[in-house]
């Protein structure tokens, strides 16, 4: 297996099976690996796993590891992530004859992979201009378990702030006709949206006063990790049409 050493910005690392960097990203799934176990990697263990927005697989191959089987899923919406990571993925798999699939596909085409123990959704909700849908819909899939990670305001109020308008990110970060990416709810907002998709037990992997921009641990991308229980299905159609009177 070839060795890239040039950090990629936005990728996942890989690690062979000795701990060597085959592919070297920005993000580290050793680190993310621990966060999403709650430190504790028996977790995973005989548990049927979907990653969603899996990225380069590199927290895939870590989880699969850990006794695991794992369904990697990546839309690959800049068309370059399978092409500089497939071969490398596929020769880990072989070689460690791990139970991992990885494929090009997103969300909302999670369903037709069937059930899981535990669905990992990272650094997904803040792409979208409805953050609260994708919740919702997240609760439509077959799973008993959900890790859920995103980038937080600072705060006690139940509000979301946009990154654009908070001036954190570059000029030029997203093009001038994308006005309702970039959302950042504050924890206790964050938590009752998780709530109100039909999930309990809400419980932060991470430490609950770090918010956006920094992050728990360094090689993370996000400021908030947390798991959840599924408890109910809410059907994201229906809920987003509902009218509050007071």
């Amino acid at each position: 297996m070839s060795v890239q050493s040039q950090a990629r910005a936005g990728a996942q690392t890989i690690y062979g099976r000795s701990g060597e960097v085959l592919i070297l990203g920005q993000w580290d799934p050793k680190p993310l690996s621990q966060v999403v176990s709650g430190n504790d990697d028996s977790y995973w263990r005989g548990k049927r796993v979907l990653d969603i927005g899996a990225n380069t697989f590199g927290l895939s191959i870590e989880l699969a590891r850990a006794g695991a089987s794992v369904v990697g899923i990546e839309p690959d919406p800049f068309d370059w992530y399978f092409n500089l990571v497939r071969e490398t993925v596929e020769s880990v798999i072989a070689e460690e004859k791990l139970s991992l699939s990885i494929h090009k596909d997103g969300l909302f085409e999670a369903r037709k992979y069937g059930s899981f123990d535990c669905i990992l959704l990272l650094g997904v909700i803040y792409h979208f201009r409805d953050p609260q849908y994708l919740l919702d819909f997240l609760s439509t899939l077959d799973t008993k378990d959900i890790v859920i990670s995103t980038q937080t305001a600072t705060g006690d109020s139940l509000h979301l702030v946009n990154r654009r308008d908070e001036g954190m990110m570059p000029k030029g970060f997203w093009s001038d006709d994308i006005v309702l990416s970039g959302w950042h709810p504050t924890r206790p907002l964050l938590e009752r949206m998780i709530r109100w998709s039909g999930f309990d037990n809400v419980t932060a992997l991470t430490d609950p006063s770090v918010n956006f921009p920094n992050k728990p641990l360094k090689g993370l991308t996000n400021s908030a990790y947390y798991r959840a229980t599924k408890v109910k299905t809410v059907d994201p159609e229906a809920s987003r049409k509902v009218y509050y009177p007071r």
